[in-house]
């Protein structure tokens, strides 16, 4: 049993959950058919990033993520996503649909197939100026990474910061404070929980 689903799209950001509502419904569905060996397979259009310069359909995009966990959670759907990047090809679709190989993730692009593959990044060094007038505001501070970001910030010119948390802050981050005040820097440390707006408004 092969479903294959169509993703049509608005094109806007407010499509997003009918959007991914479709295709659950779509995978419940064919979940009931466990002892039937199925594959699905979705076929979205501009979802991928294929290059700097393609603007992804945030409808879209948002199906590859919900693609992945369903793929983890039901592998036996055997789920392969296949994305148009530019215009409708119906005879690479085919070929894809058709074709016996692993790859779960395939983009469709100028007549071409290109598939997701790791390499290795090699950053080129950057000198980071922050204006010592301005504070920079942390949410989540409080924790090992919030306060690794604030350290990195004050030792790259930053003056003035605001670390928030939703609990109190812990005395890892007062030390921090402690040290960063002895060189100069100006820490704030503020209970604060940024899915609040009322919370959001006191803190700003």
């Amino acid at each position: 049993l092969h479903v294959v689903i169509v993703l049509e799209s608005s094109g806007a950001v407010s499509g997003v959950p009918e959007c991914c509502d479709s295709v659950v419904a779509q995978i419940r569905e064919l979940c009931r058919f466990a002892a039937i060996p199925s594959r699905l397979s979705v076929i979205t259009r501009s979802a991928m990033s294929i290059d700097q310069q393609r603007i992804c359909d945030p409808e879209q995009s948002a199906v590859i993520g919900l693609l992945k966990v369903a793929a983890l959670e039901h592998p036996e759907l055997q789920i392969r996503q296949i994305d148009i990047a530019g215009e409708f090809d119906s005879e690479s679709v085919v070929e894809v649909l058709l074709a016996e190989t692993q790859e779960d993730v395939i983009a469709i692009h100028q007549g071409g197939f290109l598939v997701p593959r790791l390499h290795r990044f090699m950053p080129q060094p950057r000198q980071f100026a922050f204006d010592a007038r301005k504070s920079v505001l942390i949410t989540g501070g409080f924790g090992g990474l919030g306060l690794r970001l604030g350290e990195w910030l004050a030792d790259n010119g930053c003056r003035h910061l605001v670390l928030a948390g939703r609990n109190p802050p812990p005395q890892a981050a007062l030390d921090l404070a402690g040290r960063l005040h002895a060189r100069g820097v100006t820490v704030r440390l503020e209970i604060a929980d940024v899915s609040c707006r009322e919370s959001v408004a006191a803190l700003i």
